[in-house]
């Protein structure tokens, strides 16, 4: 597949993720699907679209979270990256738009 093909399903896959969680991503984030998909960092799982590396999308990341913080159902966040118990997520309140 070539490089413009894949940047161009991935582009796809982050409308459709966008839309389904009903949040913008920040420029960075989205950037970082673009180039990446998804990643490990020092060990750590970065969610984003699905890899070979990492089966886990942000949306199914985000929707785990919501079902276990139901108290943060009315909050716009995304779900990065889980280790053990604890979750890193993205405030999508703080910053804005264009990068968080």
């Amino acid at each position: 597949m070539e490089r413009q093909e894949i940047v161009n399903n991935r582009e796809k896959e982050i409308v459709r993720f966008e839309l389904r969680l009903e949040i913008e991503f920040s420029k960075s984030y989205h950037q970082f699907l673009l180039k990446q998909g998804s990643a490990v960092i020092d060990g750590y799982p970065v969610y984003g679209i699905p890899t070979k590396e990492v089966s886990m999308s942000v949306v199914e990341a985000t929707e785990v979270m919501k079902r276990a913080r139901p108290d943060l159902k009315d909050v716009p966040f995304i779900a990065i990256s889980f280790k053990k118990e604890k979750a890193l997520c993205l405030d999508m309140r703080e910053g804005s738009p264009k990068d968080c």
